[in-house]
């Protein structure tokens, strides 16, 4: 019977991480671009998107926007760095009301992990009040523990509020941990020609889970929101490749080597076993 090889080398083990949720906002496919979350379709970020496994909640409406890499064609909206997919996430904020909207995952025992989605001011084609001039806009993220069993509510907090009101089984949940990012628009001199193009910024985020008490079962909850506090401007963000990953730790030195030893010894047991024996 012919050897099994086995490979291993430090640097690629160490480097290596694991995929805890990544977006996918190109199916379900649909031609309703602008409304597509919660406008005329009835649909919703949630019900196209949230699963058992990653539950999505959402405070008003989201979007659909439709991205091409056809600078004239003015149904939809142009991506000549083609970062987005066909289709990416919209959030908007003014003056007395703000969007919102959560992710959950599991970890998965891991003690941390990284964040990565890319950003972009906009305005939108139906609704031009959006002009990105009237950014720079934050991003605000907050994070927070999901004890197994618990029900996780998020709602925009009504007239007058500036944060997301997140509960926990019907009582006000407090965050572990919050960031904020700022997306930049285009020099003013680009507007009002660039209105409808993306300037995707990448907002990258490392966080540890450590002291948090998580548990087996417990997910942790990420809420988005554009920061409205104290503004009388209508700013419209749109989002995409959401990446949440975790880093593999690295085999121990000697354990390495032991492994390294184990699969020579395999090899040479195969080797050996295939010699016909001497006469």
């Amino acid at each position: 019977m012919a050897a099994a090889a086995l490979f291993l080398t430090p640097a690629s083990y160490a480097q290596s991480v694991v995929t805890l949720y990544e977006n996918n906002f190109e199916n379900p496919a649909t031609s309703d671009c602008n409304n597509g979350w919660g406008g005329s379709n009835g649909s919703t970020l949630k019900d196209d998107y949230g699963t058992p496994e990653n539950p999505i909640n959402q405070a008003l409406s989201l979007d659909r926007l439709c991205a091409s890499t056809d600078a004239n064609d003015a149904s939809k909206y142009y991506d000549p760095s083609q970062t987005a997919g066909q289709y990416t996430g919209g959030i908007a904020a003014g003056p007395v009301y703000f969007e919102a909207w959560s992710l959950q995952f599991d970890p998965k025992g891991h003690d941390k992990f990284d964040l990565n989605m890319d950003w972009s001011l906009i305005d939108l084609r139906t609704q031009p009040i959006f002009m990105p001039t009237n950014g720079p806009k934050d991003v605000v993220t907050r994070f927070y523990r999901v004890p197994a069993g618990s029900t996780f509510g998020l709602t925009n907090g009504g007239s007058g509020a500036t944060i997301p009101y997140v509960t926990l089984d019907g009582s006000v949940a407090t965050p572990f941990a919050q960031s904020n990012f700022t997306i930049h628009p285009f020099p003013a001199t680009d507007y009002p020609a660039k209105a409808y193009t993306f300037n995707w910024q990448t907002q990258t985020l490392s966080v540890s889970l450590a002291g948090q008490g998580f548990q087996p079962g417990d997910k942790v909850a990420v809420v988005y929101h554009l920061d409205n506090a104290g503004n009388s401007v209508r700013v419209y963000a749109a989002f995409d490749n959401y990446r949440i990953t975790a880093p593999v730790p690295p085999v121990p030195g000697n354990a390495l080597w032991a492994l390294i030893l184990m699969a020579l010894g395999v090899l040479g047991f195969g080797w050996h076993s295939q010699r016909k024996p001497l006469h």
